[in-house]
């Protein structure tokens, strides 16, 4: 299940996923997640993404692939964040380790409130 809500104000939309973390979740998610940088009317850039998958499974590989080939699709460059903070477990900041070491505007976070900090910083 995923839930994706916009602060208007700080240009953040966060999306918050619980339970499985499977393929049609990620693809789910991702799909709410442009409708909602969209909702915002503004341009590639100009806002930040909090991605919180801390209460929900162990991702399994090909959401993963899922989710960073998403970042990556260049048809989504007018929706794409500034930043992007994913809070996750251990294991799943472990599992998207790589791919994440590749997007130098992409970080991975044990808290919320760290992410927030790097986010807005």
């Amino acid at each position: 299940m995923h839930h994706v809500t916009v602060d208007r104000i700080n240009k953040l939309v966060e999306v918050r996923l619980q339970g499985a973390l499977d393929l049609a979740a990620i693809e789910a998610s991702g799909a709410a997640t442009r409708a909602a940088v969209r909702s915002l009317g503004l341009g590639p850039g100009a806002h930040v993404t909090l991605c919180d998958v801390s209460e929900g499974g162990v991702i399994d590989d090909a959401a993963i692939a899922s989710a960073f080939a998403q970042w990556a699709d260049p048809r989504y460059t007018v929706v794409r964040a500034r930043k992007v903070a994913i809070v996750a477990s251990a294991l799943n900041r472990l599992k998207a380790t790589a791919p994440s070491a590749t997007r130098d505007n992409m970080a991975l976070f044990a808290t919320r409130a760290e992410a927030m900090r790097w986010l807005f910083a």
